[in-house]
């Protein structure tokens, strides 16, 4: 053996291959998760990543309630794989594995005195359940819950163990919470309200505070809690955004969007109340939960186990007097639901995975010190059957949802792999047939919501509106501004589905003044036909799988030869006799 062969044989016997092989397996479960199913919110984001690749911002260029650093993510993939869904999927995958890996990685060493296996097991347990609560998709929600996971766990761990809270951690602490609050604002009650418990342990590191040493502390709480926020305002300030992001995000939400305040259209939001109708929705559906505990449900596991590891992380605040622990555990607890209900967690509930991965960190993080209380002597008898009792109990849940999950994972794996259910596919129905009418430098529109058809088109967007449901449409500003950018951008071809209602009722009570504008200014084909005297016109294509291409598609009744002779042209349509 020679001297190189001898010193790379002894690299490699340093290497930890038990860290490497783990994440490895980690890895592989995010990206066999890739190509399970698809959602139009996905798509939004990834539109919006293409937006930003092509110089339109958030806000400025397009409208968006949402908060950006799902676009601005997407933008950063779609710059590496092209505009390709399934390769997005497949970056997706790889960011995912990235950002969980690297968070345990990162606060192992930020935590020296627990133990961070379980939260190897949460890994785990969140990479084998993405496909069920779709964890897999850039969703705002899923994103956030990734990046607020591990300042959950920073502070959690070190609440309860007293560890000290140093100036790094606050820094890492936040730098996580604002990049889950820029993904989504639905989490600003929980870390406005962790973000005092942070302080607390910040400033609780000096055992005797002189002033000087108080005036220093409360100086770098300040600079490191405005830092990311102020970043973030200059920017929209420099981009000529902050306008458009108030109405957007804030405007918008309050006035039309907000489903769980009692409001009419074009009011405001009382923040306080809002705040106490969410504690009271909350405690109306997870209290029926905490009792449905006893009856042992294991067939549907997730959520009674949920509810278990909440009740045995307040036990153990409790029997250890970690007192003070409770009020962020309540926030977190309270305001992780401000769009869901623990009560009926279903499968694609994506909404909930704050909830999920709160649940999940309670509960492992609750085995972990279960075991070390009951392990020693520390407890008074008749806490040690309590722990003892709740420890069982948390077990029994926990190990029909160890199966329950990679069994759900297995399943959908093997459907598609057997061919049962469709995979993801690079496959628009409409925009390869708009690419051919109109070119890049022209205008289309497609609508009134079909962002995968959006990540694909080539022409030019008319409107800084590329959607609208029924809720933007009670806004008389966006329904004239629509109206306005149509008419001053002038599309050749829209495609719109005017029976289009995601949640039922009559899409005419929304889109009356869009129909309105399309029947003064474009034409169908079938209309067109009623006006020609012995031959009509005939699309060789007569639907997609969703798009109705006679119904659906309008073309601009300025340019109605130029256009009726490149239909013929490019063989969309014939001419056919019927007289």
């Amino acid at each position: 053996m020679t001297a190189r062969t001898s010193l790379f044989v002894r690299f490699l016997k340093t290497l930890p291959w038990k860290q490497i092989l783990l994440f490895t397996f980690l890895f592989s479960i995010f990206l066999l998760n890739a190509f399970h199913e698809e959602y139009p919110d996905e798509y939004d984001n990834i539109v919006g990543g293409k937006y930003i690749l092509e110089g339109r911002l958030p806000y400025r260029d397009w409208f968006s309630h949402h908060q950006p650093l799902p676009y601005f993510l997407s933008s950063g993939i779609l710059a590496v794989t092209g505009i390709s869904f399934v390769r997005f999927r497949i970056g997706l995958a790889i960011v995912y594995f990235l950002i969980t890996a690297g968070s345990y990685l990162l606060l192992k060493k930020r935590i020296q005195q627990s133990s961070l296996s379980f939260y190897l097991y949460f890994l785990f347990t969140i990479a084998f359940g993405a496909t069920y609560y779709w964890g897999n998709m850039l969703l705002a929600d899923t994103l956030s819950a990734y990046f607020l996971a591990p300042a959950i766990i920073l502070v959690l761990v070190k609440g309860y163990t007293h560890e000290p809270f140093t100036l790094r951690d606050l820094i890492l602490y936040i730098l996580y919470t604002f990049l889950a609050w820029l993904s989504s604002m639905t989490i600003t009650y929980l870390i406005a309200g962790l973000h005092v418990y942070a302080v607390y342990l910040f400033i609780r590191n000096g055992k005797v505070l002189s002033k000087k040493l108080l005036l220093k502390k409360v100086v770098q709480i300040a600079m490191v809690f405005a830092i990311p926020y102020i970043v973030w305002m200059l920017y929209l300030l420099v981009t000529g955004s902050m306008r458009s992001y108030y109405f957007d995000t804030i405007t918008f939400n309050q006035q039309y969007y907000i489903y769980n305040y009692p409001l009419e259209p074009g009011g405001s939001i009382n923040p306080i109340r809002y705040a106490l109708i969410i504690a009271h929705d909350f405690i109306n559906n997870f209290f029926p939960v905490i009792g449905s505990v006893k009856n042992l449900a294991f067939d549907f596991p997730l959520v009674n186990t949920f509810a278990m590891s909440h009740i045995a992380f307040m036990v153990i605040l409790l029997i250890t007097r970690r007192y003070v622990l409770i009020y962020p555990y309540l926030v977190l607890l309270v305001y992780s639901n401000t769009r869901s209900n623990p009560a009926s967690i279903a499968e694609t509930d994506y909404q909930v995975n704050v909830y999920i991965f709160l649940s999940m960190i309670v509960g492992l993080y609750s085995f972990q010190i279960l075991k070390q209380l009951l392990d020693t002597q520390t407890l008074t008898k008749s806490f040690r059957i309590l722990a003892g009792s709740v420890f069982v109990l948390l077990s029994a849940y926990w190990f029909f949802t160890s199966i329950f999950l990679p069994l759900k994972f297995f399943q959908k794996f093997m459907a598609k792999y057997s061919g049962q259910s469709p995979l993801i596919y690079d496959h628009p129905e409409v925009a390869p047939i708009v690419n051919q009418i109109a070119g890049s430098d022209e205008y289309a529109w497609i609508g009134p919501l079909a962002f995968k058809e959006l990540l694909y088109l080539d022409a030019r967007q008319p409107s800084k509106y590329h959607w609208f449901l029924n809720h933007s449409a009670k806004s008389e500003k966006i329904r004239s501004e629509i109206v306005s950018d149509l008419t001053q951008n002038r599309p050749k071809v829209i495609v719109f589905n005017r029976d289009y209602t995601p949640w039922g009722g009559d899409a005419a009570s929304y889109n009356s003044f869009f129909t309105d504008f399309v029947d003064d200014h474009y034409f169908r084909i079938f209309t067109l036909n009623e006006e020609l005297d012995g031959y009509a016109y005939k699309w060789k294509i007569s639907r997609t799988q969703n798009f109705d291409i006679d119904g659906y598609f309008y073309f601009d009744r300025n340019r109605q030869d130029e256009i009726i002779q490149e239909l013929l042209d490019k063989g969309l349509i014939e001419q056919v006799d019927v007289s």
